[in-house]
């Protein structure tokens, strides 16, 4: 076989004039191959069938007109294959499916290439190429332009598909016209975009080759690395959890205001979390009654069942799911009733306080915040206002405010924890209340900062949604507002709607949201998201017109590494891009350019890591 063809391909090269013989020859030989079943067929039906197109009897006479390329001993061979059964089975199989498509070709002898390059001269477009479904549908349209509604209904299945399947998918001899079809394909070929098409090159993909010794050297090593990470970040994630496990042990000396029992009936409540770290999360009423159900149900050992009236941290999550609505996070649990721990719930006539002893223990404030006055509304209201009064040496001070023995702690920190103690920040649990207006994040809110937020700011700790969302504003406030250079230019994404654990449990609404925001925008917008990977803060700013995004980690680390954030922008720049019907070249539709920012440590600021 491989010297027939060479054979062939030195005749061809002998009659035509081949310019780029590298490129060409796998084609042309390719032609030559469909010539030459054609020229069997031609022999077939003027040699073995008669005229009412059945095989004869007798044996054939050998053709002697075309002695100088077959010999007697072929054309023997010939004869039979072409005599053979399963060969007239298969015959008459293909005739009969050729005879009758399914979706019938409606262009004559104007291929797909010579029709691809007509449809882009009419409309002027700067696109080389055509999606193979497009290219399909505009093939199969007749001289009146009208559309059979079987050929509409797969072209717009396969739009509906563009949307959802990646692009490895789409090169894996699987594209959305070959899914929306449903029939098996053949490798080598792409179905809509004619003959000499394949997969190679269309796509560009490499030849898939076995790596080389060094190459499995480092994977193996990446590997490893990878393992030490998780390693490293499991050990964490258990020193987290040995810290909030030991607060929850409360010792008889920090015991002394903690009520054993709770009174009876219904009393006003104050609702505690203890990780990741120890905070009042809301407020309610606890109902301690015997006998009572929650939901029908018994309540579960070492809880209370509680209603839910105010929350002051919205990412709050509940300790036990509610199984009649779903809920998982405190905020969605407003009004209805929910099993709380036993231990982390306070009469309001009696706050918890973290005293100043070296025992392990639930620490608490000596203060009540019962007596606060709260006004709740949509603006901008303070909610909490200063009452009693606080010594100001370090005895009274909470254990968490004092540093460790020997430890140096900063001025500056210093400064700001006294500042904030006489504000009327200074009771714990107290909130203040920010208006978050429409232009920020695309939808009205209110963001809650508590002092809990202040201190974790102070000491370096980990950040709330809460506060990224404040300095959002504060930007907002002091360079956006009034500025239409920069309003125009730069726009925020909120980290409520789209964060981890929503990309997880509902991507569809990140998704719109992001598309929402998207379609907002104006030429040149730049879109900051700040995105909490579970551990760390990561800053992406997304360019949705030109498909650019500019990945920010402040420590060593790729976009790779969070597929399910990169999957979810990449969905929402193509959709975007659908929904502005927005037409760009095959080999850019499905490539969103991902940028990495290097950040160097010698810039950094204070500022930076607070």
């Amino acid at each position: 076989m491989g010297s027939a063809k060479d054979k062939i391909w030195t005749e061809i090269l002998r009659s035509f004039n081949i310019e780029d013989t590298t490129i060409r020859k796998k084609y042309i030989l390719q032609l030559a191959g469909k010539r030459h079943r054609g020229w069997r067929t031609f022999l077939t039906n003027k040699y073995l069938k008669d005229k009412e197109n059945f095989f004869v009897e007798y044996d054939p006479e050998y053709p002697v007109k075309y002695a100088i390329f077959i010999t007697e001993e072929e054309w023997v061979a010939f004869v039979a294959q072409r005599r053979d059964e399963n060969f007239k089975k298969v015959s008459a199989t293909n005739r009969e499916r050729a005879s009758n498509p399914t979706y019938a070709y409606k262009k004559g002898r104007l291929g797909y290439a010579r029709l691809e390059e007509k449809i882009l001269d009419e409309t002027k477009s700067d696109a080389t190429s055509l999606p193979p479904h497009v290219l399909w549908k505009e093939a199969r349209v007749g001289k009146d332009g009208t559309v059979r509604d079987d050929v509409q209904h797969i072209y717009d299945e396969c739009e509906t598909l563009s949307q959802s399947i990646s692009t490895a998918e789409d090169q894996e001899n699987r594209s959305v016209l070959s899914r929306a079809l449903n029939v098996p394909e053949y490798p080598g070929r792409v179905r809509g975009k004619g003959h000499g098409c394949t997969p190679t090159s269309l796509y560009k993909n490499p030849r898939r080759r076995n790596p080389s010794n060094q190459e499995v050297m480092e994977t193996l090593q990446a590997l490893q690395a990878q393992v030490l990470q998780l390693q490293k970040d499991n050990e964490r994630y258990r020193c987290m959890e040995k810290c909030s496990s030991q607060l929850k042990e409360t010792s008889e000396k920090a015991s002394i205001n903690c009520q054993n029992k709770f009174p009876e009936g219904i009393s006003s409540c104050q609702l505690y979390l203890s990780s990741p770290t120890y905070r009042l999360v809301g407020k309610g009423k606890v109902h301690n009654t015997s006998g009572d159900l929650l939901h029908h149900r018994p309540l579960p050992d070492g809880h209370l069942k509680v209603s839910v009236d105010v929350v002051l941290d919205k990412d709050a999550l509940l300790p036990i799911p509610d199984i009649v609505s779903e809920a998982t996070l405190l905020r969605d649990a407003i009004g209805s009733f929910v099993a709380w721990p036993l231990d982390l719930i306070f009469i309001d006539d009696e706050t918890p306080t973290k005293p100043a002893s070296k025992d392990k223990g639930i620490l608490r404030h000596n203060e009540s915040v019962a007596s606060q006055k709260e006004v709740f509304a949509q603006g901008s209201q303070q909610l909490s206002q200063k009452i009693g009064s606080r010594q100001k040496n370090k005895r009274d001070l909470p254990v968490t405010y004092l540093p460790k023995k020997g430890a140096f702690v900063p001025r500056y920190q210093i400064s700001l924890e006294t500042l904030v103690d006489s504000s009327d920040m200074a009771t714990a649990g107290a909130i203040r209340l920010l208006d978050m207006e429409e232009d920020i994040f695309g939808y009205s809110c209110t963001e809650t900062i508590g002092k809990e937020d202040l201190e974790h700011i102070f000491r370096h700790q980990e950040l709330g949604v809460g506060v990224i969302h404040t300095y959002i504003r504060f930007l907002y406030d002091n360079f956006m507002r009034g500025n239409d250079q920069l309003s125009n230019r730069f726009r925020f994404v909120s980290s409520s709607l789209v964060n981890k654990a929503l990309i997880c449990r509902e991507p569809d609404s990140c998704r719109e949201y992001l598309v929402k925001r998207f379609m907002a925008s104006s030429t040149n917008n730049l879109y900051l998201w700040p995105y909490n990977s579970g551990c760390h803060w990561l800053l992406l700013a997304i360019d949705p017109l030109k498909e650019v995004v500019y990945f920010l980690n402040s420590i060593d680390g790729e976009w790779t590494n969070y597929p399910d954030m990169k999957q979810l922008v990449d969905t929402s720049i193509k959709v975007f891009r659908s929904q502005r019907q927005a037409r760009v070249p095959r080999t850019k539709s499905s490539n969103i350019t991902w940028i990495k920012v290097v950040l160097y440590s010698a810039t950094v600021s204070i500022a930076d890591t607070l």
